[in-house]
C-alpha cells in the first residue's frame, strides 16, 4: 500500500480550514504530555524510526492526482524522521510553555511536501540544569484525530520498552466503510437533509464580521473533582460538559448583545469499538450536529437534558452513521465546494464553537520514554471561523480544560472567564502546579 486516501472526516478538517485560508488558518493539533523527569531525545526520535516501516504514513505527502479526485497519503521514496526540537524554558513558567504550544499551533505544515508529524521536546530548568521535560507532538490535523495522537504514542513507548512494531496495517489505519453503495447512497441523502433543516438561520459567532482574526491563543487550567460521585452518574457525561460551556458561552453571547441567539456545536463522535484503542490514522469520527438556544441554556442543569435528547435521537435515526456516510461520499468535491449547500450557513460559520471531551489519557499506563507522566491535555487548533473552542480530558486525577480561541474572536479574559465558569458549574477545584 504505497497510497492511502484520505477519509470523509479528514477531509471535512482540512475543508473547515481552507474556508479561513484567506485568514493563514493552520488545521494543526498538539498532544501535550508533562514528564516527571528530562526525556532522552535520543530514545524518542528511534522509536519513530523504528515505527516507520509499519506506519510510513507519519512521513507521508498530501497528494490529489486530479482537482476532483480523492485526496491521498503518498509515501515517499526514502522515509525519514521527523526532526525533533528542543527547547529550555524556567521551571514553572506557565507562560513560556504556552508560547512554545502556540507556536506548535500557529506554524502551518506543507503536507505536499514536508511530513505531517512534529515533535517537540521542552525542558523546564532550575538553576541552570534541565529537571524535567514536556513532549509536545503536533500533527497536520487531516492525518488523524486526538486519540490517534495517544495511539501513536502509546506504539512508540511500546516499542521503545522492546515491543514488537505492529502485524499488519489493518491495527493502524481507520478501515473503510463497507456498505454497499446503495444504502451509502441513501444515508448521504438523510445526512444532506438533515443539514439543510438545522436551523432556520445562521448560528450565532463570535468571529463573524469581525475583520481582523488574528493568531492561535491557548488558555489551560488543571482541576480537581470535588464531588465525583456526589451530583448523579450523569454528570461526568460529555453532554454535562457541553451543557456547561454551552451556558457560559450563552452568558457571554448576551452580554456582547446577542440576548435570543442560536447555536450549533459539531460534536466529534469516535468510531472505534469501546475498549478498543483503534486505529492511529484517519480522524475516525463522525460528527452530531447539536443546537441550542439561549432559552435552551437558561441552566446548565436543563441545557444538558436538552442536548441528551438530541444525542438519543440522532442515536435512533442512525443520524451519526448518516452524517459519517454523507461526509465520505463528498471527498471528491474541491475543498472549496466540499460543505453542501445549506441555508443556514450558505456564506457564513458552519458553527458556534468548537467542543470536545477525549477522556482518559491511556498511553503506556501513563509512562513514556522511561518517564512518568505527570499529566497531559490535548490543544487542537480551531479554525477562524469559528475561532473559538473548549476542550477537556482527564489525566489520572486531574481535570484538564483547554481554551483555544483566534485573537479578535474573544479576549484572553473572555476565554479564561469561560473556563472558571465551567469549573465552577462541575464542581471543580483550581489544582496548584505540583
Amino acid at each position: 500500500m504505497h497510497t492511502l486516501a484520505l477519509r470523509g472526516t479528514d477531509v471535512v478538517v482540512l475543508a473547515m480550514d481552507v474556508r479561513g485560508a484567506a485568514r493563514r488558518s493552520t488545521p494543526n493539533a498538539s498532544l501535550v504530555v508533562e514528564c516527571d523527569g528530562v526525556l532522552d531525545a535520543t530514545r524518542v526520535g528511534a522509536a519513530v524510526t523504528r515505527f516507520l516501516p509499519a506506519c510510513p504514513w507519519l512521513a507521508a505527502r498530501l497528494w490529489r492526482p486530479f482537482p476532483w479526485g480523492k485526496l491521498h497519503w503518498r509515501i515517499p521514496p526514502v522515509l525519514g524522521s521527523p526532526p525533533i526540537r528542543r527547547d529550555t524554558v524556567a521551571a514553572g513558567d506557565a507562560a513560556a510553555l504556552r508560547a512554545h504550544i502556540e507556536a506548535e499551533l500557529n506554524t502551518p505544515f506543507a503536507p505536499q511536501r514536508e511530513a505531517p508529524v512534529r515533535l517537540r521536546i521542552v525542558d523546564e530548568a532550575k538553576a541552570g540544569a534541565a529537571s524535567r521535560s514536556v513532549l509536545i507532538l503536533t500533527w497536520f490535523h487531516p492525518l488523524m484525530d486526538p486519540r490517534g495522537a495517544e495511539n501513536l504514542l502509546d506504539w512508540l513507548a511500546a516499542i521503545d520498552a522492546g515491543d514488537a512494531l505492529p502485524a499488519a496495517t489493518g491495527e493502524l489505519v481507520a478501515p473503510p466503510n463497507g456498505r454497499p453503495l446503495r444504502e451509502r447512497g441513501t444515508l448521504a441523502l438523510q445526512c444532506g437533509r438533515h443539514l439543510a433543516a438545522l436551523l432556520p438561520a445562521p448560528p450565532a459567532s463570535f468571529a463573524r464580521g469581525v475583520a481582523a482574526i488574528g493568531r492561535q491563543r491557548v488558555h489551560v487550567a488543571s482541576f480537581t473533582d470535588t464531588q465525583p460521585t456526589g451530583l448523579g452518574p450523569r454528570r461526568g457525561e460529555f453532554t454535562g460538559r457541553l451543557a456547561a460551556v454551552g451556558a457560559a458561552i450563552a452568558r457571554l453571547a448576551a452580554r456582547r448583545g446577542l440576548p435570543d441567539a442560536a447555536f450549533v456545536v459539531p460534536v466529534s463522535v469516535d468510531l472505534r469499538a469501546k475498549g478498543a484503542s483503534g486505529p492511529v490514522i484517519g480522524n475516525y469520527l463522525s460528527f452530531h450536529f447539536a443546537h441550542f438556544t439561549t432559552r435552551d441554556a437558561t441552566t446548565p442543569a436543563g441545557l444538558a437534558a436538552h442536548l441528551r435528547h438530541q444525542l438519543a435521537d440522532a442515536v435512533r435515526t442512525n443520524q451519526i452513521e448518516a452524517n459519517a456516510v454523507g461526509m465520505d461520499m463528498l471527498r471528491y468535491r474541491p475543498l472549496r465546494r466540499f460543505f453542501p449547500r445549506v441555508p443556514w450557513a450558505d456564506g457564513t460559520d458552519l458553527c458556534s464553537f468548537n467542543c470536545a471531551d477525549t477522556g482518559a489519557f491511556t498511553p503506556a499506563a501513563r509512562s513514556v520514554f522511561g518517564r512518568a507522566v505527570r499529566n497531559a491535555y490535548h490543544a487542537p487548533g480551531v479554525p477562524p471561523l469559528p475561532g473559538l473552542g473548549v476542550f477537556f480530558n482527564r489525566c489520572g486525577d486531574v481535570q484538564n480544560g483547554v481554551v483555544v480561541w483566534c485573537d479578535g474572536v474573544v479576549t484572553a479574559g473572555e476565554a479564561a472567564g469561560l473556563l472558571d465558569e465551567v469549573a465552577a458549574d462541575l464542581a471543580w477545584r483550581p489544582r496548584s502546579a505540583p
